[in-house]
C-alpha cells in the first residue's frame, strides 16, 4: 500500500456523451487515485511507481510547461 495522503494535482471525468460522468482525482505526489461519484473497482487506491511515472509523462505531453 502507498501513502494515505491525498493532495490532488489533477482531476478528470469520463462517461457517455450526454450522460452522467464518473469523476476522479489523481495525486501524483502521493501516488493515489480517488473516485468521487463511483465505486473504485480495486481494493487499493495507490498507484505503482511506474504508473505514476507513465501518467506524469502523458500529462507533460498534454500540458507542457
Amino acid at each position: 500500500p502507498k501513502s494515505q495522503c491525498m493532495y490532488p494535482e489533477m482531476g478528470g471525468a469520463f462517461g457517455p456523451q450526454g450522460g452522467a460522468t464518473f469523476d476522479y482525482l489523481v495525486s501524483f505526489s502521493c501516488g493515489q487515485v480517488q473516485a468521487k461519484n463511483f465505486q473504485w473497482p480495486h481494493p487499493q487506491a495507490g498507484m505503482k511507481t511506474e504508473t505514476v511515472k507513465e501518467l506524469s509523462d502523458v500529462v507533460r505531453q498534454l500540458w507542457p510547461m
